[in-house]
């Protein structure tokens, strides 16, 4: 059984700058599945530029996949594809396009999200059935969607809310960036950050996630392991810049 969609009660919390109140679920779990759904299923596809000539930093991919996804719901929420995919799996799929390809997607469908963090870019879209996608989307691939570690500081080290990644687990860009999307997801969702932000990504040991997944305001992510990782595994969790001890003063650990 799915857990039931994040819910908000009386804890509340203020975030830094922000200067707003919000009264949030201490803990915010969602397990998701990211591939092996079943036929009919709604699925969000989320394609990220990955250009082999000039790539763009990792973080700053993962920022504009978790940008875009978000963006796409809050700009779109009464597409009806929302309604049948909050009912099943929440499933993402993070697929890589090369330039020629990204420009053909941009130029098909222009209801898609487009969103852009320093030289990284990504379309969102809302979701649909994973046996009823369009032929230029299902020929996106899965393998190979990886963009490698260029800047001391990327763009996305501008976001105000930070989304900690589980290094333990080696996750692909592709991997990465589809758990970064489900914790920012849900943090926008929630009210808590306009649709134009993007996030400031960290990768940061487990047991660093452990730590901050039951604090007020963290949205956690737990993944059922259908691809790369273990059932159960703590991927990612979303919380505000600055909200713990040490947050801005983190450092990547890959």
């Amino acid at each position: 059984m799915r857990p039931a969609a994040p819910s908000v009660c009386h804890h509340a919390h203020r975030f830094g700058a922000w200067g707003r109140v919000l009264e949030l679920k201490e803990t915010n779990a969602r397990r998701t599945d990211m591939a092996g759904t079943s036929s009919g299923e709604y699925i969000q596809i989320i394609a990220m530029l990955v250009d082999k000539l000039e790539p763009a930093d990792d973080r700053d991919g993962i920022a504009a996949v978790a940008a875009a996804s978000a963006a796409s719901y809050a700009t779109n929420v009464g597409n009806p594809g929302w309604k049948r995919w909050f009912e099943a799996i929440t499933a993402k799929s993070v697929r890589r396009a090369d330039g020629k390809s990204f420009a053909k997607l941009a130029a098909t469908f222009p209801g898609a999200t487009l969103r852009v963090v320093g030289e990284a870019k990504a379309l969102a879209f809302t979701p649909m059935p994973n046996d009823k996608l369009p032929k230029l989307l299902a020929r996106l691939q899965v393998s190979g969607t990886t963009l490698p570690r260029l800047q001391s500081v990327p763009t996305s080290d501008a976001g105000h809310v930070e989304v900690w990644l589980n290094a333990d687990l080696e996750m692909t860009t592709g991997k990465a960036a589809a758990q970064a999307a489900h914790a920012f997801f849900e943090w926008t969702r929630l009210g808590m950050l306009p649709a134009a932000e993007f996030p400031r990504v960290r990768f940061r040991a487990g047991q660093d996630l452990e730590q901050v997944r039951d604090q007020v305001g963290a949205v956690a992510i737990v993944d059922a392991g259908r691809t790369e990782i273990a059932p159960g595994s703590l991927t990612s969790v979303a919380l505000a810049a600055g909200s713990t001890p040490d947050a801005d003063r983190a450092k990547d650990e890959q």
